[in-house]
């Protein structure tokens, strides 16, 4: 758009016709600088150096399965919206996320192509550990972006979620008896899950 302007200021002092013939090989190589652009960004949503560019993709599931929490964006009409959220794997490739009703991300999400950023690990790394001279600070981290399209679930969707939810951390906290619905008052559990909405994430 801002090579467009120009363009158009031209074409108030120019004979229309002859304008247009002149400009129109500019605006096709700026629209297909622009596609590159896009699937360039695409491509590498994350700025990662080749050398530790993280793609074992088992591992990075394993990641994203152990930290199980994330921070979910989107983009909007409205701006960008954000949410914490905790995630299960319901498969491969899907991610499963809930959140309050209540969360202004929530009527935007269902169909949306969404980010969910997990992270690890991070440190400050002194140049006085690398042994050599003229270096400089730098920052270690641990960090998965997941991208995919976001798709609402059904109550029972959202049971399983929670289900899956409490059983993945309940078994990181044996010996003690695991957690269950089965635990609550009659309709209880039914009653509060009307405060919480449920999403699965295709990832990409």
């Amino acid at each position: 758009q801002q090579c467009g302007q120009p363009a158009e200021r031209k074409r108030a002092a120019w004979p229309g016709q002859a304008c247009q013939a002149a400009h129109r090989p500019l605006a096709d190589r700026q629209a297909r600088r622009s596609e590159k652009r896009a699937v360039q960004a695409k491509a590498r949503l994350m700025h990662a150096h080749p050398r530790f560019q993280w793609k074992d993709e088992p591992a990075i599931r394993a990641f994203v399965g152990e930290r199980s929490f994330g921070t979910l964006i989107l983009a909007t009409d409205e701006g960008i919206k954000i949410a914490q959220a905790p995630a299960v794997w319901m498969g491969d490739t899907v991610l499963a996320v809930h959140l309050s009703r209540a969360n202004a991300l929530v009527p935007h999400l269902d169909g949306a192509r969404c980010l969910f950023v997990v992270q690890g690990a991070d440190a400050y790394v002194s140049p006085d550990w690398y042994g050599l001279d003229d270096q400089v600070p730098t920052w270690s981290y641990v960090s998965a972006e997941l991208e995919g399209v976001a798709h609402v679930t059904d109550d029972l969707g959202l049971m399983t979620i929670v289900d899956a939810l409490s059983w993945e951390h309940e078994r990181r906290l044996a010996p003690k008896a695991p957690w269950t619905r089965a635990k609550m008052s009659d309709g209880l559990f039914d009653k509060m899950c009307k405060a919480i909405i449920g999403f699965t994430i295709e990832v990409d």
